[in-house]
């Protein structure tokens, strides 16, 4: 909300604002509720077509988010954030990472900790959409992105 006050005296233009998310989500029906529901929001989701293709686009600069499901463990997701995060050309794109396995060890909890000190964030998978669309703005928020005109 604080967003849409400032941006005039900022100097941001509204056709210049970048609302793009990236979603990697391997689910076509997930892909389907994701595009939707973000769209409704007043974001321009894209779909990736797979990790190698979401490793080349998210350096364009193209996009204020990122949004993945992890697909195989906890460790390979979170390696994936890492060089993400590594990433010299992404200062400004922030991260929501969705899990669907169990991660209660100690270091898991020390590494999704490092996640949330970074401004990104993370969600159990199955999530209520609701929920998710919470995260995204909170992550937009901890980025500095101005607030698309949702519906």
């Amino acid at each position: 909300m604080i967003h849409r006050h400032i941006k005039p005296f900022l100097g941001v233009e509204e056709s210049k604002i970048v609302t793009k998310i990236l979603i990697l989500d391997n689910d076509r029906e997930m892909q389907v509720l994701l595009k939707v529901g973000l769209e409704r929001e007043g974001y321009s989701p894209v779909i990736a077509a797979d990790h190698l293709n979401a490793l080349q686009t998210l350096p364009t600069g193209q996009y204020s988010l990122f949004i993945f499901r992890a697909e195989t463990s906890f460790d390979a997701a979170w390696e994936f954030y890492c060089a993400l995060k590594s990433n010299p050309a992404l200062p400004t794109t922030g991260v929501l990472m969705l899990l669907r396995y169990p991660m209660f060890t100690e270091e898991n909890a020390n590494k999704l900790r490092q996640l949330l000190k970074n401004g990104d964030e993370y969600m159990n998978y199955p999530y209520i959409m609701t929920e998710l669309l919470g995260r995204v703005r909170n992550v937009w928020d901890q980025y500095g992105h101005p607030l698309p005109k949702g519906e």
